[in-house]
C-alpha cells in the first residue's frame, strides 16, 4: 500500500491524520489486518494451572527415580562432558562384575583412544535438568534453556498433545525423552526423532 498521496506534518514526522487520504488508508489497512486481529484474539492464552505445574513436578520425580534406578549418578551438571563411544560387548558367557569404587574427582575423559568399531557416544549424565510449564507458541511442544550452569526443560501447555492429554504423566516423561534424545550440536540430526515430534498422533 502506498502513502504517497497522504499528506505529512511540517517535520516530516508524521501524516495528517485529519486528512481524508489517512481515513481512507485507515479503512484499507482495518480491511486487512481484521483476518489477523481476529486470529490473535481467538486464541486461547491460558496460565498453567496449579494442577499442572503439580503434575510437572511429580513427572520430574518420577524420571529422577527411574534415573537412580539405573544408577545413574545426579550430582554435578546436566550432561557434563562425554567420551567416544565404546567398542561393542564381547559375549563370553561369563559374568563379570563393575568396579564399585570410581574416582568423582577425575576428567571424564578415556584414557586410550576409542576402538576403531566404536559405536556411537557415550553422555556423563550428572543432573537431570529441573522442569518448568508455561504457554508459548502453539507450534513448539517443548524447549530446553540454558542458563549460567544449568539448563531447563520447558512445556508447553498450549501444545496440542499437551491439551489433548491433559498433560498427564506420560505425556510429561515423553516430552522430556524426547528432548534427551534430540543430538548435540556436533551430531548428525536424528529424522526419526524429530519427525516423532511434529507428527507425533495423540490418543
Amino acid at each position: 500500500m502506498y502513502l504517497d498521496h497522504v499528506t505529512a506534518n511540517t517535520n516530516k514526522t508524521d501524516f495528517d491524520r485529519d486528512s481524508t487520504e489517512w481515513t481512507e488508508i485507515q479503512e484499507e489497512m482495518f480491511k486487512i489486518l481484521k483476518p489477523h486481529i481476529d486470529d490473535l484474539l481467538g486464541r486461547e492464552i491460558k496460565e498453567p494451572t496449579d494442577e499442572e505445574k503439580q503434575r510437572v513436578k511429580d513427572a520430574k520425580e518420577l524420571v529422577t527415580e527411574m534415573m537412580k534406578m539405573r544408577k545413574i549418578n545426579l550430582n554435578g551438571n546436566f550432561l557434563e562432558g562425554e567420551s567416544v563411544g565404546q567398542k561393542q560387548p564381547e559375549r563370553t558367557g561369563k559374568t563379570t562384575r563393575a568396579l564399585l569404587s570410581v574416582n568423582k574427582n577425575r576428567e571424564h575423559f578415556p584414557k586410550t583412544p576409542p576402538p576403531k568399531d566404536a559405536v556411537g557416544k557415550r553422555k556423563c549424565l550428572n543432573e537431570f535438568m529441573d522442569w518448568n510449564i508455561r504457554d508459548m507458541d502453539e507450534s513448539v511442544r517443548s524447549i530446553i534453556e540454558e542458563k549460567e550452569k544449568s539448563k531447563l526443560l520447558v512445556i508447553n501447555n498450549l501444545f496440542p498433545g499437551f491439551k489433548k492429554t491433559g498433560g498427564n504423566n506420560l505425556y510429561l516423561i515423553e516430552t522430556a525423552a524426547i528432548q534427551l534424545a534430540l543430538p548435540e550440536k556436533d551430531e548428525k540430526q536424528v529424522i526419526h526423532i524429530l519427525k516423532f515430534d511434529k507428527h507425533l498422533p495423540v490418543v
